[in-house]
């Protein structure tokens, strides 16, 4: 099973990317962000109950949003949940 991404990473063109769904992708923490976010958990509550600061919860959305070539932690989870990363 494979993600279709747009990637403009490589030399500022847009490519599109196929890319192996082997749970080496996402690392095991962003995907447990991603859960917690569509249980309408904020940043912060993400935070307390993961014991990390608000900037590392930021920093994991901002991470799995780069990998997936989208523009908001809502593509971002649209994304996951068509690909089956994530159940919504």
């Amino acid at each position: 099973k494979t993600l279709t991404i747009l990637s403009s990473k490589a030399y500022n063109k847009m490519e599109i990317m196929e890319v192996p769904m082997n749970g080496h992708f996402l690392t095991p923490r962003e995907l447990e962000i991603f859960k917690l976010l569509i249980q309408n958990e904020t940043t912060k509550t993400i935070a307390d109950k993961l014991h990390i600061s608000d900037k590392t919860v930021r920093n994991h959305i901002s991470n799995v949003i780069g990998k997936l070539g989208v523009t908001s932690r809502t593509q971002a989870i649209i994304m996951l949940a068509k690909s089956g990363m994530i159940e919504i």
